[in-house]
């Protein structure tokens, strides 16, 4: 069975609840595999895949967050649908320079390494304005960074299978872009985030969703 299937606004309150019923020891996985991001969001995962490391997660921005704090690659694809919020999505280009950002490659889950590689310079190629049951897809490596999230906002994300061995991370200071200090959730704590954001999707007005439903072409950056 796919870690992923196609997401539809109606099948996520149905999904959350589903997992909402299970109990602690299968909710537990789940939870270890949840933290608050240093992006600013909560990361809440509803499903994965060990062998291949695919899996099926929510994002969950609370009243205050403001956006990604650094513009990042993924070594993964991945499909993001928009259910509650928005905010803008940046896509960037980068070429090696003597200043500018410092470039970070961050190893995955199964190699976790984390080395300074030098600098680069951004361009800003493209962005759009997601909102409510807008989606978009990205394919591994490319560089984005979200802004201006309109809180709530709730994205739901199907992340493919590992097809790099790093992602890249760039950053206006040389701090490391990997934090010791991420605390992952336990299963009480899980069951309340995922409860909230629960809430979050009923209070949705049927008229806020109507504006557009599909998948969102970015606009060229200037």
């Amino acid at each position: 069975m796919s870690v992923c299937r196609r997401a539809t606004f109606t099948a996520l309150p149905e999904t959350l609840a589903a997992i909402l019923n299970l109990p602690d020891r299968s909710i537990e996985s789940l939870a270890q595999r949840s933290y608050v991001h240093a992006n600013g969001f909560l990361k809440l995962v509803l499903a994965f895949n060990e062998r291949t490391l695919a899996a099926h997660r929510l994002h969950y921005w609370r009243h205050g967050s403001t956006g990604d704090s650094a513009a990042h690659s993924h070594p993964w694809p991945f499909r993001a649908v928009v259910h509650v919020g928005g905010y803008r999505h940046e896509l960037y280009s980068a070429s090696l320079a003597s200043e500018g950002a410092h470039r970070w490659r961050v190893g995955t889950r199964r190699c976790p390494t984390v080395e300074r590689i030098g600098r680069a310079r951004l361009t800003l190629v493209a962005w759009n304005d997601m909102r409510q049951r807008d989606s978009y897809h990205l394919e591994p490596q490319a560089i984005h960074r979200l802004s201006r999230v309109i809180a709530p906002t709730v994205t739901e994300v199907c992340q493919g299978g590992h097809v790099a061995a790093y992602s890249n991370v760039y950053l206006n200071s040389d701090a490391s872009p990997v934090s010791s200090d991420v605390v992952h959730t336990s299963p009480r704590d899980y069951r309340r985030h995922l409860k909230e954001v629960l809430d979050v999707l009923c209070n949705v007005r049927s008229e806020e969703l109507d504006h557009h439903s599909g998948p969102r072409t970015f606009r060229r950056g200037s």
